[in-house]
Order: structure tokens, then C-alpha cells, then sequence
């Protein structure tokens, strides 16, 4: 019986499922879909399509929602120039036209899935191409009611708006137009949490609202209280401490009487103990607010933020790194962001500490609240236990002011994104420049220390400044005791004691050093200078005495005599190469204070007893070491 597996049968089988595994592969209409793998990437990177990795959370608005559209690429001839990252102005809103919303039938959406959900976090490839429009849309918010941007072309599928006035279709130009800072890029992934209390609310937050707030299109004012100002809410950040807490902790009568009595006045004093009791609580509920922000932006009252620069530097962020940075600082071996520069935090930080804070909060995080001093360090605590470490973000976010910081070429070239202890009047002063910034440079320019400097120091710098202290102080000379009323005439009577010590000792004593450079004291008021009879051989005297002998004789007179006026003191600036600024005062017997950094300071005011300053700047020398620090480019990169 023949087999049934002959050879030329195994090979046409084998020749068979050969065929069928050929055109299985490569003989179907397109090639199965492969799953890939998630990809990570800076904004610098090469842009990819790819699916999120978060998915996109649900957006929560206080006004009807209008979906995001993205209309099928056409060419339109009055496109905005590539520069342009303002999208489309309003070019009426100028004019002081507003806009009506009606109801706007949703377009068609073209491009490609998976844009909508992860945010708009790549860039629409059309834009470089300088083609097809772009309908954007501002989602609404705690704040104002946002302005919808709506173009209408004659070859694409568009949404539409009734306009008060008959004004053609606007678009944004290159100069930023009132109302329109909420929608330029990133505003709308940043949520900005401000910090205040009942005690402060009114006389700090107007500077914040009239300005930095009027542009961020999500934000929340956490407080002592719940409440209102000027119509916007204000959120009550105790509201999680359990009863049990609050009676258990002193700091909290404050917290009972505002809560029972509306009309109540706090004391500044006793509610800023509660503020460490605020920040845990406080930035959960931000998540909880907006979960799909990229980032949250954490300040207080009196913290100066540059929108313009945050939304600058977050675009360089992947908001999926758990970033925590601030202005580092120590607190028994802790390292934690201080809460006046302003804390960042991204999206990715925040989901691992919400986490956690479910965890822990009511078990672990209030009882350690009460043993701590501060609410930023105890913040810091409650990151580690979630796994979030610190970027600090020196030089970027600074505890200064803009009077007070002291220029070097370290942060020159760096961007400023916020300051701390600005008043009311300084916050507004900020808001002016930042607008004129942006009126002038656009969103893209990013605003550096080296700019602050010639707004804020060089305009004021001079020569001598009476009842001004610019609180430089790298060297410090203080005159001797009794050294003014030795000035003003006291130098006979010290003729005369010499004259009569010489006579007791029998003229054995010479004065001729001390005559010609004077008697050097130290910080004490002993006289250093040694009595020695004259000897030829001075191998008798001390190496040690000889050699302090010699330099005090080098600089003895100059610096003797720095601190018997202003005069003297700008003096003794001019001798030191590196010297920039002087201050002088009359305390004591005089101090003088010289400085390598520039700084302006503040004004001081003559009343009675308190110390009276003057001022002054080596203005040439200034101008000379600045122009040294050129900037090649912007030094965004922080510590990392």
C-alpha cells in the first residue's frame, strides 16, 4: 500500500500554506493595526501623534460648554504671521465693541483622534504650514466670562457669533487686546490658587483682582472663610479640619468667632496661625476643583506672578513629571519650596498627592499639622510621603522684590516669574509694566531680571541719595568709640592727654606714628598701637606686632576714616575696584557699608532715634560690569 506522505506531496503542502501566509501578510487591502507604545515628550521634542498617557479628565464650567473644533484645512490669504502666538485677535475690542454670544452649531472636526482628549498638547501641523483656520474657543471658568474667538471663511465649515457691531471678523494681531491674555497659549492648563485670609482679603486681593486675575481664565481664592469679593467666591480652606481638631488646637477660637459672627474683624496676628492648618487641605480641593490643569500655580497675597513668563516656562514643562518647585529653603534637613515666591505643581505631582492625601489626611497628615511650624515644610512632608521630590526653581521664582534683589550676572539672562512682599501699590505697578510688556514684545518674549533692572534700579541709581538705604553690606567699617566727638573738636583734649602721658614718662614715648596715621582700634576700643622706646635695633619688637603694624599702614588711614561720613564712605567705595554701592550712617559713630552687587533698597524717614541712611552708586562703574553680562540667550533652565 503506497504511503500517503510521498515527497511531492509534502511539498506541495508546504508550497501551499507558503502561498497562504504570503498573501495573508501582504495580499490584504492594509496592514493589521500594531499596538504601540506610550511616548513621552518635551514640547521641544519632535512632534508625535500618539494617544494620551493621562487620560483627559471631564472640564467643570460654570457656563455652557462649546466643543473644540478643528475645521479641515483651506488656504486664507490674511492668515496671522507664524510669530503671531496671540491666535486671533479681536480687532473691534479696541475699538471698545463687545461680542454676543449666541447659540453656535458644532462643525465639523477634522484632524487627528486622540488631539481633543489629550488637551491640544501638540501643535496643529497645519499652522506651520500657514494654512487652513483655526476656530479656538475659550472654555469658562470662575473668573469673567471668557471671549470666544470665531472666524468665519467662505471655504470651511466655521462657528459664527452675532456681533454687537458691524465690524468685519477679528483676529489677533501681534499686540495683545484686553480680554484676550486668558486665551494665549497654555492659559487655559494653568490654574492659578491664591491664599489669603479674612484679615487681609480686602486690603491685599484688589491688586490681584484688577490685574494678574483679570487674565487667568481658572483660578480659586482660598481663605479663613467663606465669602465673596467683588462677586468672585471665595473658598473656606478649613473646612476639612474635623471638630475634634479644632478644639484640641488654640488657633482655632479665631477661626469659631469668623465662623459665627460675619461681620467679625480678625486679627491679622492670630489668624496667621491657622495659615499652616490651609495649604494641605487647600491644594487637594484645587485638584479636586480642576483635575484636568496641567499645572497649579500656589500664591499668596503678596506675591507678584508674571503670567506672561509662567505660561513661557510650563510650555518647556512635561506637565506628566511630578514637578514640585519653588525657592527652596531648609527646615531641619527638609528641603521644601517657601509658599511667598509661589509653589508650582504639575499634574503628575498633584494626582500622586491626591492619592496619598485620601490616604493619609485624616489618619497621619492633621496630627502632624499640629506639631509643625510652618505650612510649606509641612506641604513638603506630605509630598515625600507621595513620592514628589522638590526642582527648585531659583533663580526663576525669587523671595525679593524688585527693589530689594541683588543683580548679578548669575540671574540676569533669567526670566522673573515671581517676587514676594509686594503691596498693593507694587502689584499694580507690576501689572502696568507686564502689559506694556506684552503690548510692545507680545506673549513670546520672555521678561528678564537684566529687564527688571533698567525698569525698576538704573532709572533711580545716583551719586548720593539722601534718607535712602540701599541695604548693600558685603564689608562693613565701624568707626571707633568716641570717633565723632573727636571730629567735632575733641582732638585738643587728646592733644593734651598725650602731652602729659609723654611728661609722666619721662619723654621716653614717641607719637609721631599716631600723629601721622592715628591710633587703630579694634572693634573693642583698645588702643592696638604699642609703646615702645626708641631702640635702633627693632629685631626687639614681635614679628606679629610688626607685621599687623605694616598693614594696617597700607589701607589704616582709608579705612580708619571711611566711616566719618558719607563723604569719606563713597571715598573708600571708589578705592575698591569692585565695589558698586555705599551707605552710610550715623549710628554709633558711624557705619559704612560697602557692596560688590546692586541693589536700590527703599526710602528710610528721619523719625528721632531711628537710624538715617545715606545712599550711594558708582553709576559708571555699574553701567561698565553690566554690559559685560550680555545675554546670548534666556537661561530658562533651573535647578534641577
Amino acid at each position: 500500500m503506497r504511503s500517503l506522505f510521498t515527497p511531492s506531496r509534502i511539498i506541495v503542502v508546504i508550497i501551499t500554506f507558503s502561498l497562504i501566509s504570503f498573501l495573508w501578510t501582504f495580499g490584504l487591502p492594509r496592514q493589521l493595526a500594531e499596538p504601540s507604545s506610550p511616548i513621552i515628550e518635551h514640547p521641544a521634542d519632535e512632534i508625535k501623534v500618539h494617544d494620551p498617557i493621562a487620560p483627559a479628565p471631564v472640564a467643570h464650567t460654570s457656563h455652557a460648554s462649546i466643543p473644540k473644533t478643528k475645521p479641515t484645512a483651506t488656504l486664507h490669504k490674511d492668515r496671522p504671521k507664524e510669530s503671531d502666538d496671540h491666535r486671533w485677535d479681536d480687532k473691534t475690542s479696541k475699538a471698545g465693541h463687545t461680542t454676543e454670544k449666541t447659540p453656535v452649531p458644532s462643525p465639523k472636526v477634522s484632524g487627528p483622534a486622540g488631539h481633543d482628549e489629550d488637551g491640544g498638547r501638540w501643535e496643529d501641523k497645519e499652522k506651520s504650514e500657514a494654512s487652513g483656520t483655526v476656530s479656538s474657543v475659550v472654555f469658562a471658568s470662575a473668573s469673567p466670562e471668557p471671549v470666544l474667538e470665531l472666524i468665519s471663511s467662505a471655504n470651511t465649515t466655521t462657528a459664527t457669533a452675532t456681533s454687537t457691531s458691524s465690524a468685519a471678523p477679528y483676529r489677533h494681531t501681534a499686540a495683545p487686546v484686553k480680554g484676550f491674555c486668558k486665551d494665549v497659549k497654555n492659559a487655559q492648563d494653568v490654574m492659578v490658587i491664591v491664599k489669603t485670609s479674612k484679615a487681609e482679603a480686602a486690603d491685599k486681593l484688589s491688586g490681584h483682582l484688577k490685574g494678574l486675575l483679570s487674565c487667568v481664565p481658572n483660578f480659586a481664592i482660598f481663605s479663613d472663610h467663606e465669602g465673596e469679593i467683588d462677586g468672585i467666591q471665595i473658598h473656606d480652606a478649613l473646612h476639612e479640619i474635623n471638630s475634634e481638631t479644632k478644639q484640641k488646637n488654640g488657633e482655632f477660637r479665631e477661626y469659631m468667632i469668623i465662623q459665627a459672627d460675619s461681620e467679625y474683624k480678625p486679627d491679622a496676628k492670630k489668624t496667621k496661625d491657622l495659615d499652616k492648618w490651609k495649604i494641605l487641605p487647600m491644594v487637594y480641593r484645587a485638584y479636586q476643583m480642576n483635575p484636568h490643569a496641567r499645572f497649579y500655580a500656589f500664591i499668596e497675597a503678596d506675591t507678584g506672578l508674571s503670567w506672561m513668563n509662567l505660561l513661557q516656562w510650563v510650555d518647556r514643562l512635561d506637565y506628566r513629571i511630578p514637578y514640585y518647585s519653588g525657592a527652596q529653603s531648609f527646615i531641619n534637613h527638609v528641603q521644601f519650596a517657601q509658599r511667598g515666591p509661589g509653589i508650582l505643581l504639575s499634574q503628575g505631582a498633584m494626582r500622586r498627592y491626591a492619592k496619598s492625601y485620601e490616604e493619609r489626611w485624616a489618619s497621619e497628615w492633621q496630627k502632624r499639622i499640629a506639631k509643625e511650624c510652618c505650612g510649606d515644610y509641612i506641604l513638603a512632608t506630605a509630598l515625600n510621603d507621595a513620592h514628589v521630590e522638590l526642582y527648585t526653581s531659583w533663580p526663576l521664582m525669587q523671595g525679593e522684590q524688585p527693589t530689594t534683589l541683588d543683580y548679578t550676572s548669575k540671574q540676569w539672562c533669567a526670566p522673573a516669574v515671581t517676587w514676594h512682599h509686594m503691596d498693593d501699590a507694587a502689584l499694580s505697578k507690576s501689572w502696568e509694566l507686564q502689559k506694556k510688556w506684552t503690548d510692545k514684545h507680545g506673549w513670546e518674549k520672555p521678561y528678564l531680571y537684566r529687564d527688571a533692572f533698567e525698569e525698576y534700579v538704573l532709572p533711580h541709581i545716583t551719586a548720593q541719595l539722601d534718607n535712602w538705604d540701599n541695604l548693600g553690606s558685603d564689608t562693613k567699617i565701624i568707626a571707633n568709640e568716641g570717633r565723632q566727638k573727636e571730629l567735632k573738636g575733641g582732638k585738643d583734649d587728646e592733644r593734651a592727654a598725650k602731652q602729659k602721658l609723654e611728661k609722666a614718662a619721662g619723654g621716653s614715648f614717641t607719637y609721631k606714628r599716631e600723629e601721622k596715621k592715628g591710633s587703630i582700634k579694634t572693634d573693642n576700643g583698645k588702643d592696638t598701637s604699642k609703646d615702645h622706646k626708641k631702640d635702633d635695633n627693632k629685631g626687639d619688637e614681635k614679628d606679629g606686632d610688626a607685621k599687623e603694624t605694616i598693614d594696617w599702614a597700607q589701607i589704616g588711614k582709608m579705612v580708619k576714616d571711611g566711616a566719618d561720613s558719607p563723604k569719606a564712605c563713597a571715598g573708600v567705595c571708589q578705592e575698591v575696584d569692585d565695589c558698586l554701592q555705599w551707605r552710610y550712617t550715623s549710628k554709633g559713630d558711624g557705619e559704612c557699608h560697602l557692596s560688590k552687587v546692586v541693589k536700590l533698597g527703599r526710602k528710610t524717614e528721619n523719625k528721632g532715634d531711628s537710624q538715617i541712611w545715606t545712599s550711594g552708586w558708582m553709576v559708571d562703574r555699574i553701567k561698565e560690569e553690566t554690559k559685560k553680562w550680555e545675554c546670548k540667550e534666556v537661561a530658562w533652565r533651573f535647578y534641577q
